[in-house]
């Protein structure tokens, strides 16, 4: 009797395909404009809430703000201008590509978000806020300089401190079609001093995740 082998299908990553030495991937940025921060319920002033941080008070600082009406507004700048100066290079050297920062005009998707941020912290343990299909769709309305190659983003959709942990979605995409090429839920904890560094650092930890899977 002969006997077959059955060999499971893999199907190609299409991303892989496209991240070979050299090539060349246009950073679409950081987009919190949809995301939520589930803050506690006892703080009834909303001015109180952008400085909750985690000593559980009010622990920033506001002199590098002009107040605290312009603090979430300069905390999207502040997270956006960070993964320029920080994790960009670390991706262009771990998986060998050209990494190209061609973020659109200030009314595109990482501009500064000024309201709607917070929600009850008792809904921070809901399931996830998107679907694929609701990150394609915010996608194809991002705006970029560049018409072709591949693109790489991340969707911010909940900052949590009831979970302890930040939820994120990074997104690589075809550029001129604006299809998205691969996307996935990754949720980390925060960590470090003070409340901008504290929640940067589930973006670190959920980009070392991706260049890990795609080195």
């Amino acid at each position: 009797m002969l006997l077959l082998a059955l060999v499971p299908l893999t199907l190609a990553d299409p991303v892989d395909d496209r991240l070979t030495p050299g090539a060349t991937v246009v950073w679409a940025g950081l987009d919190y404009s949809r995301a939520v921060m589930y803050v506690p319920e006892t703080f009834a002033d909303p001015e109180a809430r952008v400085f909750w941080g985690p000593g559980g008070g009010l622990s920033d600082r506001i002199a590098r703000y002009a107040g605290p009406g312009d603090v979430w507004t300069q905390l999207t700048v502040d997270w956006n201008a960070m993964f320029l100066g920080d994790l960009l290079k670390r991706i262009e050297k771990d998986l060998v590509i050209d990494l190209v920062a061609e973020l659109p005009e200030p009314d595109g998707q990482t501009a500064p978000r000024t309201a709607g941020w917070f929600r009850p912290e008792a809904l921070g343990r809901d399931a996830a806020r998107f679907t694929e299909a609701e990150i394609a769709a915010m996608v194809h309305g991002w705006k970029l300089t560049s018409t072709s190659g591949t693109g790489f983003g991340i969707v911010v959709e909940r900052i949590a401190k009831v979970s302890d942990e930040a939820c994120v979605w990074p997104v690589f995409f075809d550029v001129a079609s604006r299809d998205m090429l691969s996307a996935e839920r990754l949720c980390k904890a925060p960590g470090g001093m003070e409340f901008r560094n504290y929640w940067y650092n589930p973006i670190i930890n959920a980009v070392q995740d991706v260049i890990k899977r795609r080195k």
